[in-house]
């Protein structure tokens, strides 16, 4: 028996990704482990999203209720404490291997007793490299800056959680869900052969409106409303297209937010002078829904490593200007990405531009492209590899 030990009590990207692969593991070869307030969590969040009907809602449910974690609060001892917790544990369910399908830096430090194994689904602590210019520490430190406009302070500190999961990625066979990782751990410094890089590493499910023809949205940024994410620079980007288009354009910001994040983004749009609307939270199906609406998604990420919502927009038949992060680059090899310099806003500017005279001929190569990344084949990939190093 296998057991899975899921620590992120939030619906991001990765946790939908996490959560839907599990789906397709086989019953009775896996038993789910969540800490309570983890799992309570999760459950009210896709209760809202997705509904009490929802496989995700029954898979999380099902879970077996550990400790809280919520107590730790950063506190690495603490996550250490947790992980012999955690090993403790496993004979009483019978699981002779611990799979976490998200990266922790502390809890692995614990585990010394058992065999276990983890899932990268970013390059740890920077997220990506959305500048390529160095190595190491120097590459660490501009990357930190670029990324999250962290100080000195904080840079350092990151940097000794960085080598924290150096060591556990250079001393046990751990798993990455795209190429990217380990080009961009071996950029910063650390030797990446023992990550398995799982392919496809992220699923996408057909878009029920992916044939939409009613597209009112010009311009739409969808993703979690954080400045890594490039929610500044997707607003700075439409300013300057407005400005170049002899129409009117309708933007739209949609994603999940803080409230104080999203008391920022629209005070920032009405600094910039633009009519902008705004969709924080939607609901899943909503989502789906906007994404079917958009000529474009314009995503200009500094922080990915495959990310989900541009699988999503190209099953909705939306073709995306990114920025051409590693993330997007290594995995969207396709007409329907654009891919633009990290932080040139010039060139995206430009791209936007040039992609919404031809954003409906990209239509069917962007439905086409998605449709090679199942669900189905990711639980394989996955479990397929769990299993052997379970052995």
């Amino acid at each position: 028996m296998i057991c899975v030990f899921s620590p992120a009590g939030s619906l991001t990207g990765g946790t939908y990704r996490t959560l839907r692969s599990i789906l397709g593991f086989p019953r009775g070869e896996y038993k789910l482990l969540m800490p309570v307030d983890v799992k309570q969590g999760l459950l009210d969040t896709i209760a809202k999203n997705l509904g009490t009907q929802s496989p995700l809602f029954s898979l999380v449910a099902s879970a077996e209720e550990l400790k809280p974690l919520g107590v730790c609060k950063g506190d690495r001892h603490c996550f250490r404490r947790y992980g012999s917790y955690l090993a403790n544990l496993l004979a009483g369910f019978r699981c002779n291997f611990l799979y976490i399908p998200h990266e922790h830096a502390y809890i692995p430090l614990g585990l010394s007793q058992v065999k276990w194994t983890m899932l990268l689904q970013v390059t740890p602590v920077v997220g990506s490299l959305s500048t390529e210019s160095g190595h190491g520490f120097i590459l660490f430190w501009r990357n930190m800056q670029a990324n999250f406009k962290a100080g000195p302070s904080k840079i350092l500190k990151s940097y000794a959680r960085f080598r924290t999961y150096a060591k556990l990625i250079e001393g046990h066979r751990l798993l990455a869900v795209s190429r990217s990782i380990p080009y961009e751990l071996e950029k910063l410094g650390v030797n990446p052969d023992n990550l398995i890089v799982l392919s496809p590493g992220v699923g996408v499910d057909p878009c029920p409106y992916r044939y939409e023809r009613n597209r009112d949205i010009d311009l739409l940024f969808y993703a979690r409303v954080l400045p890594e994410k490039g929610v500044y620079d997707f607003l700075g980007a439409s300013k300057l297209v407005k400005k170049r288009v002899n129409r009117e354009l309708t933007v739209a910001v949609a994603g999940l937010a803080s409230q104080e994040e999203a008391n920022r983004v629209v005070s920032y749009a009405k600094k910039l002078g633009i009519d902008v609307t705004f969709m924080f939270n939607l609901v899943r199906e909503e989502a789906l829904r906007v994404l079917s609406r958009a000529k474009l998604l314009v995503y200009p990420s500094k922080a990915d490593a495959f990310p989900l919502v541009v699988l999503e927009a190209l099953s909705c038949g939306t073709p995306v200007v990114a920025y051409g992060i590693p993330a997007v680059r290594f995995n969207f090899e396709t007409e329907a990405v654009v891919k633009v310099p990290p932080g040139d806003l010039g060139r995206l500017v430009a791209e936007v531009l040039d992609a919404l005279e031809h954003c409906d001929e990209k239509r069917n190569e962007a439905i086409s492209y998605a449709s090679q990344f199942s669900w189905e084949r990711v639980s394989a990939v996955e479990w397929g590899v769990v299993s052997s190093l379970a052995i």
